[in-house]
Formats: structure tokens, sequence, C-alpha cells
């Protein structure tokens, strides 16, 4: 980008969201180290996305267990309390594992009834909640388990992996 002084500059080259400054080596003032900021491991790096990819993967519910809840959710029609649901997704969080933002997803707006109560009790258990904005999830639902879809939230955030947990949800019934 040309500025008004005639100097060109570009997005910063790890974060591609604020401008790079020359003297910085063309990144911006947080992924430099120069500001107060500056967070032990930038979210942005791609070795570090890459290292929170493989623990995402490692922490996925096999194909067996994602059948299973699709059919609990389809069936779970006149339950409103779900139950049954509840009881899948305790035995998945004993196991200490996790289904994806894309598949909660599909969970909460395409199998069964779409409600608050379905997708309180399937959010609390989303491993990469910071991709939860990239889906079509509610404005509630990104309030209390997508952080907002802030970026700069998740780079204050997530500084190691494990990240940190999914929010509880709001109403202390839900909590799995």
């Amino acid at each position: 980008m040309r500025l008004r002084s005639g100097r060109i500059t570009n997005k910063c080259g790890i974060c591609r969201e604020y401008f790079g400054n020359p003297k910085w080596n063309n990144k911006c003032s947080t992924c430099s180290g120069i500001s107060n900021f500056k967070t032990s491991v930038c979210f942005d790096d791609p070795i570090f996305q890459e290292n929170l990819q493989e623990w995402i993967d490692s922490k996925l519910i096999e194909k067996a267990m994602e059948n299973i809840l699709i059919h609990t959710c389809r069936n779970s029609v006149s339950d409103i309390n779900f139950s049954l649901l509840r009881q899948v997704l305790l035995v998945i969080k004993m196991n200490d594992r996790y289904i994806s933002a894309e598949f909660a997803e599909k969970l909460c707006r395409s199998i069964g009834v779409d409600t608050y109560n379905k997708s309180q009790l399937i959010l609390q258990l989303v491993a990469d909640w910071w991709n939860m904005k990239k889906y079509k999830f509610t404005g509630t639902e990104m309030c209390y388990f997508g952080r907002f879809g802030d970026i700069h939230t998740f780079r204050e955030e997530i500084k190691s992996i494990p990240p940190p947990p999914p929010n509880k949800p709001p109403i202390s019934a839900f909590i799995i």
C-alpha cells in the first residue's frame, strides 16, 4: 500500500492483519516483539498452527462415535432435556475427546431439532472453538462458546498446546 508520504508498506508477514515496518523486517509491532502485548507464542505462527492442528486431530472422536452422535441427535426430537445425547457426550468427555467446529455445526443445524439447549450440550466439546467463526453459529453460541469470534481474543488466550478448553454453558443444568 502506498502511503501519503510515498512510502510503500505491506501487511505483516506473520499475522497479515496489521501493516509491517521495513525496520522490523516487514512485521507489525506485535509480531516483531516491539509491542508490550506480544504473547509468548504467536497464534499466527505457521509452526504453532501446525502443532495445534496435530493436537486437534489427535483429540477428535472416531468415525464410529460420530455416527452414534448423528443417530442420537436425529432421534432426540421429542426429548427436551436431551438425556441420551447428554450421556453420549459424557462418554466422549470422560475419554478426553472432542468434536470439530465443522461437525458441531452439522449436529446443531442439520441433524434433528435445532435448539439452544442442544447447542449448549454439544458446543462445550468443540476442540477448535476458534474456528467456529467460519461456520453458521448464532450470536449467542459465538458469544458463549466461540469467544465472540475475535482474532485478538484468540491471540491472547491460545498461547500453548493444549489450548484452553471451550467455555462452559451459561445455564449450569447443561454442564457435562
